[in-house]
């Protein structure tokens, strides 16, 4: 399964995570990891006009985030393969 979710906005951001218990966060944390993001070349912003108050701000993976997330996600992959070999009856790995 590959995670799509192209544009979002800080708040929208927040939110996903938040449907997944484990990942609940706020903005005061998503900010400085987003900061750094951009910082690496990993993630673009760009302002969007806002009907009611100032323009806001939406991140993006750029194609080396995009490379980086799917790098990392083989390894997660990997990584939970092998704490299933681990957990299983001989711990063997295959």
């Amino acid at each position: 399964m590959r995670l799509k979710i192209g544009t979002l906005g800080v708040g929208e951001l927040v939110d996903l995570l938040g449907q997944y218990g484990a990942l609940a966060t706020t903005r005061g944390t998503v900010y400085p990891i987003l900061s750094r993001l951009c910082s690496s070349g990993l993630v673009e912003t760009t302002w969007h006009e806002s009907p009611s108050g100032p323009p806001h701000r939406y991140y993006r993976l750029t194609s080396e985030g995009e490379s980086a997330r799917s790098r990392r996600a083989d390894a997660w992959r990997d990584l939970v393969q092998d704490m299933s070999d681990l957990m299983s009856a001989k711990g063997e790995k295959k």
